[in-house]
């Protein structure tokens, strides 16, 4: 679902779109646990840095 929206998101320079896929986590997984401290929050802690301001 993700990745579609990136794909419709024709406004949205690309500059400023970041796909991850986060391997082997399920719909509750992606946001809490392990995966997501070690794996998926350091990608979006990066983006944000990236891009603010």
């Amino acid at each position: 679902q993700t990745k579609a929206a990136l794909d419709i998101a024709i406004n949205l320079p690309e500059a400023r779109k970041k796909y991850y896929m986060a391997e082997g986590v399920g719909h509750y997984g992606i946001f809490n646990g392990g995966k997501w401290r070690t794996d998926i929050a350091p990608v979006v802690e990066d983006w944000i840095a990236q891009h603010k301001g």
